[in-house]
């Protein structure tokens, strides 16, 4: 599969999901995690937690999951999911961890109306805000502080009052002389 032209893959992909008896045990996850490696832009992992996360994001509403779901089902949900990731300029790398986290949030609220298919402006929406907790402290935020603002670069006169909020934690990693390539690579291996 991972050295197949685009239309082998496709192939393959399809009678995994048609058949999952070809790959024991490895469900839907690893056949789109092999797919999301090779075009992390078009293709996303697919299980029933970035599925779920997917719906309540979204006005995503699959005919059919991840669990009984075939290559048609599949490029539906990775088409949806790249559309969130465009929208809201999600690198692919933090997709499925979103995903994953919004599938995990309880809706205390009441049920919305189906979606439709223009946007209704009158209906609340949902937002995702990253916060760097090296910069941040978002925990210590989110336990003691009951209002806090937040910089918006992008549908700042789309967000309204009674909209849902999801945070994403993402820290960077820090490099080091250890962690380069470069020729003047230090001796010292301490952390400052």
């Amino acid at each position: 599969m991972w050295n197949s032209s685009d239309e082998e893959r496709r192939a393959a992909l399809g009678e995994l999901l048609e058949n999952r008896k070809l790959l024991p045990s490895a469900g839907t996850s690893y056949p789109t995690m092999l797919a999301y490696l090779k075009d992390p832009e078009a293709a996303a992992i697919w299980q029933r937690s970035t599925d779920r996360g997917l719906q309540r994001l979204t006005d995503y509403k699959p005919a059919k999951g991840p669990g009984n779901g075939l290559a048609a089902d599949y490029d539906v949900f990775c088409e949806a999911a790249s559309t969130l990731m465009r929208t809201y300029e999600i690198p692919p790398e933090m997709l499925d961890a979103l995903l994953a986290i919004a599938a995990r949030v309880e809706d205390t609220g009441p049920k919305p109306p189906p979606p439709d298919p223009v946007i209704d402006p009158s209906r609340p929406r949902a937002w995702v805000f990253q916060a760097n907790p090296s910069i941040y402290n978002i925990d210590l935020a989110l336990t003691e502080v009951s209002e806090t603002t937040w910089a918006v670069r992008q549908h700042k006169d789309e967000i309204r009052e009674g909209d849902r909020v999801y945070i994403l934690a993402v820290r960077q990693r820090r490099r080091d002389s250890r962690d380069s390539d470069s020729p003047h690579r230090s001796s010292d291996h301490s952390r400052g």
